[in-house]
């Protein structure tokens, strides 16, 4: 599945977000009660990264959400991975379904000042 969020500038909106999300509060000052911002390595190198993680009691131990801009800016691609300590006997394919939903609620309760369109195909 692919996630895009088209915006003008996608390095400045994975700054907002992850600056919103940590501090608990988006730009109109309402509670942002269900996400956070981890920082975590990537698999095979020293690279750390901010990543977006829901904190409900079934998704919290499950996987995160990468933000990452494309090469020409005006897009953010959103990827749904698992925990490496995830156990894989226990991994569903819906997974990512659910989590994106959540994701695309946080966009549009929000951030919907931040980006033009989400397309998910």
């Amino acid at each position: 599945m692919e996630y895009k969020i088209k915006t003008d500038d996608a390095k400045k909106f994975i700054e907002k977000v992850l600056k919103y999300v940590k501090e608990g509060e988006d730009p109109k000052g309402n509670e942002i009660k269900t996400w956070v911002v981890k920082t975590t390595s990537v698999k095979n190198t020293s690279e750390r990264i901010k990543v977006l993680v829901h904190t409900a009691h079934q998704w919290k131990e499950k996987g995160v959400l990468i933000l990452t801009p494309n090469e020409k800016n005006d897009v953010v691609l959103v990827e749904f991975r698992y925990w490496n300590s995830y156990p894989e006997e226990q991994r569903d394919e819906n997974d990512e379904n659910y989590i994106l939903g959540r994701f695309t609620e946080l966009m549009l309760v929000h951030f919907p000042d931040l980006f033009q369109n989400i397309v998910i195909s």
